[in-house]
């Protein structure tokens, strides 16, 4: 008991100085080390990367805990039943910095009207590659590009003012382009899906009710399994499934605090283990009706991540700015950054 109190002393501190990553890879180690798991097998060997690169937007900005937030823009990338929220519409885009050189580039669009909720979006990532011989000699140029388009349903059932139940379901192709210059028949595609399942109750609320009983709904429960799907043979490859569940709770209106936890699945684990599960928390706190402020941290072996980021609200248009921090986005000042323009209209 002893040493895990100093681990979780020891966390806190690493994780408050956040630029200064020195101690995370060793803090992850003992803490997986807790549950018995000493090393990390098949990391990053599943196929179609597109689909677990995040799209940006308070998502990002909150470090992927957003399985339990009822956002209707939140289908894409987190729980397909998201979109059967309160009646509105959101359009949205957004321009992520990844590794070096790649983009992501994501476009969506959602409703919900009485208890139907729909979407469809569209995300494409490029990394421009150049390949070269033994010796040093450039061989070929060309670009590594991915793609998904999902389309979404979703329905809201049992709503009373205290309980709300809603599932939803993405259908989705992604694809994969690799320029013949670079490697031959490497191109591919696939048509997973996503399943998902949100709860809303009324629970501890501190704020007084509010005229929409949607909005009394203050804890939310979420349950998604993402990227479901046969895996195209020429990559021999499986698809970076992942069961997701996660809470989401606003004490009062303007502050929100989420946690999920996440374990990736693969369904021939004796020959294809998959990585171990991780988690990630977020925090979202309305400074002013039109300023958000948001943190996160994704807490996984080997590519953990931290964010910082601000919604900044000009009527209908909302801006949603994020910084992350990790191995993957650059550890320090160089870290990337998501930029996302939303579009948001409530009925």
């Amino acid at each position: 008991m002893k040493s895990l109190t100093l681990s979780v002393r020891a966390g806190v501190l690493c994780f408050a100085l956040f630029p200064a990553f020195a101690c995370a890879d060793s803090l992850l180690d003992e803490f997986y080390g807790l549950f018995g798991i000493e090393s990390v097998e098949n990391s990053g060997t599943s196929a179609f990367p597109v689909l677990d690169v995040p799209a940006g937007g308070r998502n990002d900005a909150m470090g992927g805990a957003y399985t339990a937030v009822a956002d209707i823009g939140a289908f894409a990338e987190a729980n397909p039943a998201a979109t059967a929220g309160r009646t509105g519409s959101s359009f949205a885009f957004a321009h992520q910095d990844w590794i070096a050189d790649a983009n992501v580039e994501t476009v969506r669009y959602s409703r919900s009207a009485d208890v139907v909720g729909f979407g469809v979006s569209a995300k494409y990532f490029r990394v421009p590659f150049t390949a070269y011989d033994a010796v040093g000699g450039r061989i070929g140029v060309g670009h590594f590009s991915e793609g998904v388009v999902a389309f979404n349903l979703s329905i809201r059932f049992i709503e009373t003012a205290r309980i709300a139940f809603a599932v939803g379901v993405n259908a989705k192709t992604v694809f994969r382009h690799v320029a013949a210059t670079i490697a031959e028949d490497q191109s591919a595609m696939s048509l997973p899906i996503d399943l998902g399942l949100l709860a809303k109750l009324r629970l501890l609320a501190l704020a007084p009710p509010r005229s929409d009983p949607f909005d009394d709904l203050n804890l939310s429960i979420g349950v998604s399994l993402r990227n479901v799907g046969q895996m195209n043979e020429r990559l021999d490859a499986r698809l970076p499934t992942v069961l997701s569940i996660g809470f989401a709770y606003a004490p009062v209106p303007a502050i929100l605090v989420a946690a999920d936890l996440k374990t990736p699945v693969s369904f021939d684990p004796t020959h294809d283990p998959a990585e171990p599960f991780y988690g990630a928390v977020g925090l979202s706190v309305a400074a002013t009706r039109f300023l958000a402020l948001h943190a996160g941290a994704r807490i996984r072996r080997a590519d953990y991540r931290m964010s910082l980021g601000g919604s900044l609200l000009i009527g209908p248009v909302e801006i949603v700015v994020t910084y992350l921090v990790g191995p993957a986005n650059g550890v320090g000042p160089e870290g990337s950054v998501s930029t996302s323009i939303a579009l948001r209209s409530e009925e």
